[in-house]
């Protein structure tokens, strides 16, 4: 049977929250859709739950089960097996409104477009926050387009996306999805939703922003993530950059300006993580002199003139490698938040 929607959903130990994420897909607002459950070696009941699902609702759902591999293997694996026109992807800890996807495919359907980009909200234990793209609602092409990529990765004030990297807030053609997810190595564990949805966004025909609609609920659990050290982060930042700049190669000279931008993301949350660490000076110097000796990276801090003040001083100080200088604001820093 084929559908005009396959929602697919990665699910990792997210037993607390699974019931919300498949019960808002199972209230759907009626389209031809199915859903794709994808348990990526949970060790908690997730599976059992999906079971339960499948047993209920028949043919709707198919249970991928598979050994643990992250997030793009698991992707990937739903993909494989979806039979619709259309995919999507939902995060096992959010959940959608009943239209949120129906807006999208009766979009997509109307004008033939290879993807449908919407907003989202940020959703708190108290409050939920929308959030939306930058781009404007509307049905993109020819000159329309090539003006919207101008403003993709980058949209002014720094930082500011055009359209958000997720692929969760897309719904793109599974012909046109196929050509790009399968290039993504399974390692690429930051980054990985912009490693595929940029070079289909700049590669595309046409495309439908609905900037509106922000039926997808993005749960922000309550966690210290945000001050917490990733060890591997430096091998991670490394793999998705050294990754884009080979999908990047081709739209460079057109959008250089939001390339790098872009980097200048990813290097900012690297040196953060290493000041976060508990290493010693020596050890952080090291790593942060890694990256910045690669000749994308001092490509990227080449020009530093359009930053606000305080990210052109912080740049300019890894710039020019001036890590004490970091080291010690960062440990200031750190005591006044406390």
């Amino acid at each position: 049977m084929k559908y005009d929607l396959s929602i697919i959903v990665p699910i990792y130990n997210v037993e607390e929250y699974l019931d919300q994420t498949i019960q808002s897909l199972l209230h759907q607002k009626e389209y031809s859709y199915e859903i794709v459950l994808v348990n990526d070696g949970s060790t908690d009941t997730c599976l059992s739950i999906c079971e339960k699902y499948k047993e209920e609702t028949g043919e709707k759902i198919q249970i991928v089960n598979k050994p643990n591999g992250g997030l793009p293997s698991a992707r990937k694996a739903g993909v494989r097996v979806a039979r619709g026109e259309y995919i999507t992807f939902l995060d096992g800890d959010d959940w959608v409104d009943d239209d949120y996807y129906y807006n999208m495919v009766v979009s997509a359907k109307e004008h033939q477009t290879e993807v449908v980009c919407s907003s989202y909200c940020l959703s708190y234990p108290d409050c939920e926050i929308e959030d939306y793209n930058a781009i404007n609602t509307g049905v993109y092409e020819g000159k329309t387009l090539e003006e919207a990529k101008k403003r993709i990765l980058y949209n002014s004030p720094y930082y500011t996306y055009g359209i958000y990297p997720s692929l969760c807030m897309k719904i793109i053609h599974k012909s046109y999805l196929e050509q790009y997810i399968y290039h993504v190595p399974d390692n690429v564990t930051l980054g990985e939703d912009a490693a595929c949805s940029f070079p289909i966004l700049y590669s595309c025909n046409k495309m439908v922003v609905l900037k509106e609609n922000t039926g997808y609920h993005y749960r922000q659990i309550e966690t210290s993530m945000m001050n917490y050290y990733d060890p591997k982060k430096l091998d991670r930042v490394i793999s998705v950059m050294n990754y884009m700049e080979g999908i990047f190669a081709p739209y460079y000279q057109k959008y250089s300006k939001q390339i790098d931008k872009y980097y200048t993301q990813l290097i900012k949350e690297l040196v953060k993580n290493e000041l976060l660490g508990d290493a010693r000076y020596k050890e952080k110097k090291e790593k942060i002199s890694t990256l910045v000796q690669k000749e994308y990276i001092a490509r990227t801090l080449a020009d530093l003139s359009d930053f606000p003040i305080t990210y052109r001083t912080f740049f300019w100080l890894i710039k020019k490698q001036r890590f004490a200088i970091l080291n010690i604001g960062y440990t200031l820093y750190k005591k006044i938040k406390k």
